[in-house]
């Protein structure tokens, strides 16, 4: 190569084209471009498929090197970009060093070059579903999704600007995913606290519920700064004074929103897992408010290994409060015991019957007095054994049974008389 050809000497040549196909063999991000001034729009003497692979410059924040690096570019065809050749005399080494957003006024025509070789009509979105690169000069053969499968993606208009329209705040060609954050934000989400523990001091109260956070979005250009792919994946850094917000949005709707007072929403359409080989530390300083419209389980331990329990500790003036409104408390334990220690009062209310079933023995030590009232009648029944008292006197209707005497004492099988105070 002549040194007169290498950039910034003599020969130094720029070039404006069309990107008309992204699909390198080589998986470097290069892209095929129908330069104007250079080459024909007639696709029977220069079809897509002959034109030269132009490399695109990637910023320093790319690596470019041994699989690492920000490849491949969001290069669309259809694309224009501005260039220039490595190669100014043979003009087959392209550079593509930025794009050349504008307002499209007609419809890709695939018959010609310099254009999206696409079949597209004026609401197809990107990407096709599958497309072929032909060589006979015929562009390229491509199948669209359905309208189902291509839902979220976003159409292309004609006569619209390329700038993004989150960051155009266009109110005539509003961005589907502002009306999506207001159709699908829910509101009167219920809290349960309406059922009422029934213990000491508690009472019902009213029926309590929250609302997800509205959106702050309210950007004016050139404050917002958006990148979305073609499929409807987007990325918003919004500078809008008193709107400053950051979003992350997947095409399907799952995503996060932090508004301007630093409030996050997040949304996750589908099934969400977290993985954490390590501890997990959660700092909440005010209070956790978790609505389950399902179940929730909790395993721990379940491999077998030793320490892994479950502890819950409640702080000066706090409360452990458990309601069912409907249903079952179950308490099993395989192979343990339960403890309980209490430091004040134990209290229970009971409006059914109480079942207990003891295999071994039941010792009750009572450093005080022990009351039983009871309105029905008291049976108890040895099987086996005998049935002790030991300690002070045991009265029965003013009876003393320990020491007292019976009348009407007589030899004999004969039976006594009734027991007299003694």
């Amino acid at each position: 190569m002549e040194e007169t050809y290498f950039a910034g000497r003599d020969g130094f040549s720029w070039f404006i084209g069309v990107v008309e196909d992204r699909n390198d063999p080589d998986k470097l991000g290069r892209v095929r471009v129908r330069c104007l001034g250079y080459h024909t729009r007639d696709l029977n003497q220069i079809p897509s498929a002959d034109l030269p692979w132009a490399e695109v410059l990637a910023p320093t924040t790319s690596t470019s090197m041994n699989g690492l690096g920000l490849t491949p570019s969001h290069l669309v065809e259809g694309t224009w970009v501005i260039g220039f050749w490595k190669d100014a005399g043979l003009k087959q080494e392209p550079v593509i060093m930025g794009t050349l957003p504008g307002v499209p006024k007609y419809k890709a025509d695939n018959r010609y070059g310099f254009s999206d070789l696409r079949t597209m009509s004026t609401d197809v979105p990107y990407p096709p579903k599958t497309w072929t690169y032909n060589t006979d000069g015929t562009g390229i053969t491509i199948t669209e999704y359905t309208a189902s499968e291509r839902k979220n993606y976003p159409d292309v208009k004609l006569g619209e600007s390329d700038t993004n329209r989150l960051a155009r705040n266009d109110s005539t060609s509003q961005h589907e995913i502002v009306s999506r954050r207001s159709t699908n934000r829910d509101t009167d989400i219920p809290t349960a606290e309406h059922i009422s523990t029934g213990l000491g001091t508690d009472s019902a109260v009213s029926a309590s519920t929250f609302n997800e956070p509205t959106s702050d979005y309210g950007s004016t250009y050139p404050y917002n700064h958006v990148s979305e792919s073609e499929s409807g994946h987007l990325f918003e850094v919004d500078d809008t004074p008193t709107k400053e917000r950051l979003t992350e949005f997947h095409r399907t709707g799952t995503g996060y929103e932090i508004n301007s007072d630093g409030t996050k929403n997040e949304t996750i359409v589908g099934d969400s897992f977290t993985k954490i080989l390590e501890n997990e530390h959660i700092h909440v300083e005010k209070d956790s408010i978790v609505t389950i419209d399902k179940g929730k389980k909790i395993y721990i331990n379940k491999d077998g290994e030793s320490g892994n329990d479950l502890t819950i500790q409640i702080g000066d003036n706090g409360s452990i409060n458990i309601s069912v409104d409907s249903g079952d408390v179950n308490l099993n334990v395989q192979n343990g015991n339960v403890n309980k220690k209490i430091n004040g009062n134990l209290n229970e209310t009971i409006t059914g019957n109480v079942v207990r079933t003891v295999s071994g023995n039941v010792t009750e030590t009572i450093s005080g007095s022990q009351t039983t009232n009871i309105t029905g009648t008291l049976t108890e029944t040895a099987a086996t054994g005998n049935l002790t008292f030991t300690g002070g006197s045991v009265s029965s209707n003013g009876i003393v049974l320990h020491t007292h005497l019976h009348t009407g004492v007589t030899a004999g099988p004969a039976n006594t008389g009734g027991p007299t105070q003694g």
